[in-house]
């Protein structure tokens, strides 16, 4: 059911805009929506598969200015920015192995701590709280890693850091930035947003 709360908002146009696979993105079916946004094709042929309805790709904006520079670093760091949740799960021990295995990579995650606590302390690897400020974790990174292209990668990728992204598996490559990159600019999403709204 279209929540209670949305139905009391006014607008020209309504769009529900679907995050991710996660079934807290799951979207609403309401005669009171007026289409469907996704930031990937991934996400949006997910729910699509499920609910038969057509999706519009909205990218994740991302601010250039914000996400740049880059400081010298004396050891090679991976920087992970991520929830310790199920989903991660195998990303996080496989990083673990990576850094176990080659006492050269420094290893910091950035996150909540949602099970810390069962992995054992290792001297090249760093456990710090969320941030609000991750661009300068990312000024002394070399490489970020993240499951699947989401708003880590886009920020990277900004930065100008190699990039090695996973699967819920725990697999991972390296992803090189898209010849395309311009569109995820935050200020080309907004002028895509108002074509899509109609203004």
């Amino acid at each position: 059911n279209f929540p209670d709360a949305l139905g009391k908002f006014t607008a020209k146009k309504t769009y529900n805009l679907c995050h991710s696979k996660n079934g807290c993105d799951e979207p609403l079916i309401d005669k009171r929506i007026d289409g469907y946004l996704a930031p990937r094709d991934e996400v949006a042929n997910h729910w699509k598969s499920q609910f038969n309805i057509d999706f519009k790709i909205l990218e994740i904006p991302i601010d250039f200015e914000r996400f740049s520079g880059k400081r010298q670093t004396n050891k090679y760091t991976i920087l992970a920015p991520n929830t310790f949740d199920p989903l991660r799960m195998p990303m996080i021990k496989n990083l673990i192995d990576r850094a176990k295995a080659d006492p050269d990579i420094r290893l910091i995650f950035r996150g909540d701590d949602r099970g810390v606590s069962q992995f054992n302390k290792h001297s090249n690897i760093i456990f710090k709280p969320q941030t609000q400020t991750i661009e300068e974790d990312m000024k002394d990174a070399d490489e970020v890693a993240g499951i699947f292209i989401g708003t880590v990668t886009l920020e990277a990728w900004a930065m100008g850091l190699k990039t090695s992204v996973y699967d819920e598996k725990g697999n991972w490559e390296y992803v090189e930035k898209p010849k395309d990159f311009e569109k995820y600019n935050y200020l080309n999403v907004a002028r895509k947003l108002i074509e899509i709204y109609g203004i």
